[in-house]
C-alpha cells in the first residue's frame, strides 16, 4: 500500500488509484480510500466495482445521503445490479440495532459476488443466505439466490470456510477400532529320531546305576578313580 501511495502521488493510472482505494478500504482508512476513488472515477457504471466501493466508503464516513444518491444514480443505469439494490435497501432502512451492528452486509454481498465470478456458486449462495439473517425482507437478495441456484443444480459443497463459523458444529471424527492381535501359533514339540538319547541323560542314568544297591544285597560299587 505504501508503494501504491507513492506511485499515485506522482500521477499514476486509474488502475493504480483503484488498487490504492481498495487497499485503504480494507485497512480501515476510509478517508484515504475516498480520495483515491475521487481520482479514479470518471464513468462509475463502466467500473461497477469502484462505484460499489464508493458507496460503501461514503456510508462508513457517515455521508448516508450522498451514498444513497450515488446508489440510485447507478441503479438508474443498471437496475439489475443486486449489489447496489442491497446497498440502497440498507441505506433506506432505519439504523440497525446493537445485534446487527456486528455484521457488514454490504461487504458480504461484495464478497459473494467475487465468489460467483470465481465460479464458487456454493459459497456465494451461502454468503447471501447470511445476509438474509440480518435483512430477511430483501427481495433483491432472494432473487439473486434463486439466480445462482438455477445456474448450478449440482454443486460440490465446500465446508472449509464454514468450519470456522462458531455456529456450526463440525462432524464427529471417525473412530478407528482398536488393533486386535491374532492368536499365537502353537509351537510344535521337538521329536528325536528313534534310538537317540541325550548324552547328558545317559551319564545321569549310569551314575544312578552305580549308586543303586544290587538286587542280591551287594554293596554299591565305588566309582573307579584313575591315578
Amino acid at each position: 500500500m505504501v508503494v501504491l501511495g507513492r506511485g499515485t502521488e506522482r500521477g499514476g493510472t486509474a488502475r493504480a488509484h483503484a488498487m490504492l482505494a481498495r487497499a485503504c478500504f480494507e485497512a480501515g482508512l476510509d478517508q484515504q480510500a475516498l480520495s483515491a476513488l475521487e481520482r479514479v472515477e470518471r464513468d462509475p457504471w463502466r467500473a461497477p466495482e469502484n462505484a460499489r466501493l464508493f458507496v460503501l466508503v461514503l456510508e462508513r464516513l457517515g455521508r448516508v445521503g450522498h451514498a444513497q444518491a450515488r446508489a440510485e444514480a447507478f441503479l438508474a443505469m443498471d437496475p439489475a445490479d443486486v449489489v447496489m439494490q442491497a446497498a440502497l435497501e440498507r441505506l433506506a432502512a432505519p439504523p440497525p440495532d446493537q445485534a446487527q451492528r456486528g455484521a457488514d452486509p454490504f461487504y458480504t454481498v461484495e464478497r459473494a459476488e467475487r465468489y460467483a465470478e470465481l465460479g464458487r456458486v456454493d459459497r456465494a449462495i451461502r454468503a447471501y443466505r447470511r445476509i438474509l439473517l440480518y435483512h430477511p425482507d430483501s427481495s433483491g437478495i432472494v432473487t439473486r439466490i434463486r439466480q445462482l441456484s438455477a445456474t448450478s443444480l449440482r454443486m460440490e459443497d465446500d465446508l472449509s470456510e464454514e468450519l470456522t463459523d462458531p455456529g456450526l458444529v463440525p462432524p464427529e471424527p471417525l473412530e478407528m477400532p482398536p488393533p486386535t492381535l491374532g492368536e499365537p501359533l502353537p509351537v510344535p514339540p521337538r521329536t528325536a529320531p528313534p534310538g537317540y538319547m541325550d548324552p547328558e541323560e545317559e551319564d545321569v542314568d549310569d551314575e544312578d546305576t552305580e549308586l543303586m544297591p544290587s538286587l542280591e544285597g551287594e554293596p554299591p560299587r565305588k566309582p573307579q578313580t584313575w591315578r
